[in-house]
């Protein structure tokens, strides 16, 4: 064989080689590391009075978010993983933290707080509720407590709050934008069809102020919604429902922190540092350095071994025919 072509052939042959193992040292290290995660995070690994940091500053949605590069800014050159968490992983560890003997108690963390709307609100508080009926602990602190942010910590032994900060618990609203005198202004006439005086997201294109009836539809949901509210902070801060709507009313307990605690709606105003003396004091623990904080991903969920099995189907988004809107699992 000519020398030259030999050449070739066994340059090729090395450059496969060299692929084949360096692919197969890819698929090594890969199943090493996830060995190595499976053995070192069993939640038999978590030390006595551990508390759990729940905190909510991601969004929070149905469906489980896949997407590694959902929190990637090429703008700032920098990438931050994946924060978002789903509604059915977050309950679903709560109720693990329930039987795990080495969880002391959650301390809920609301700065930076990112609502997840008011269903999704409702099943957390639901799922802290049962935690707390195991007789482990739950403190809230936060800067600043929105209406739904306070809603979520109501649930909370006790709730603490920044000596200068502040909390809000007025009414809901609903704001709706009108676009059809704009459109007008443009030259732009929308075509418009539909069925019934209550379908009303067309409305904005159609009219230039809600109707009638989505005034009627709209005020019907946020009552229940907040009547509901209203309810479940009454039985935990036992503060009547007609006390409550009153400090709704009182701007003066969102500008004044010493009259949310004269209200009964928080606990204390004091530092992070006293809140993280208190949660020392409540694990018997002598220093704050010994505080054990884990996230709610450490907790691994037990496997159900039964041959009985329940498909979820996550629909969320717009009905829109997009079939990448609905989402098994």
């Amino acid at each position: 064989m000519n020398p030259f072509f030999k050449n070739i052939l066994s340059s090729a042959i090395g450059v496969i080689l060299a692929f084949f193992l360096f692919t197969s040292s890819i698929i090594m290290i890969i199943i090493i590391s996830g060995l190595i995660n499976t053995l070192f995070n069993q939640s038999n690994n978590i030390e006595p009075n551990s508390i759990i940091e729940l905190k909510f500053d991601y969004p929070i949605s149905d469906k489980p978010n896949n997407d590694p590069f959902s929190n990637f800014n090429p703008l700032a050159g920098d990438f931050e993983p994946n924060k978002s968490n789903n509604l059915y992983s977050i309950i679903k560890s709560i109720h693990t933290a329930q039987e795990e003997e080495n969880i002391a108690g959650i301390a809920l963390d609301f700065t930076d707080f990112q609502s997840p709307g008011p269903a999704s609100t409702k099943e957390i508080r639901d799922a802290l509720k049962a935690f707390k009926k195991t007789g482990k602990f739950i403190y809230a602190y936060s800067n600043y407590f929105g209406k739904t942010a306070y809603y979520l910590a109501s649930i909370a032994d006790s709730i603490f709050m920044y000596p200068t900060g502040g909390m809000e618990l007025a009414g809901l609203s609903s704001t709706i934008p009108f676009f059809t005198e704009t459109m007008s202004e443009i030259g732009i006439k929308p075509e418009i069809i539909r069925h019934g005086k209550f379908k009303a997201a067309i409305e904005p294109f159609l009219l230039t102020e809600m109707s009638k009836e989505n005034k009627e539809q709209t005020e019907m949901l946020l009552n229940d919604i907040w009547t509901d509210m209203l309810t479940d902070i009454s039985k935990t801060r036992n503060i009547s429902i007609e006390k409550l709507n009153k400090h709704a009313d009182d701007l003066i307990i969102s500008m004044l922190p010493k009259k949310s605690v004269e209200a009964g709606l928080i606990d204390a105003l004091i530092y992070r540092d006293e809140f993280n003396n208190l949660l020392a004091q409540k694990t018997s623990n002598e220093n704050v350095e010994d505080l054990v904080f884990i996230s709610l991903s450490k907790l691994k969920n037990k496997k159900n071994k039964s041959k009985n099995k329940i498909a979820i189907i996550y629909a969320e988004g717009d009905i829109n025919g997009d079939e990448n809107n609905i989402h098994s699992g």
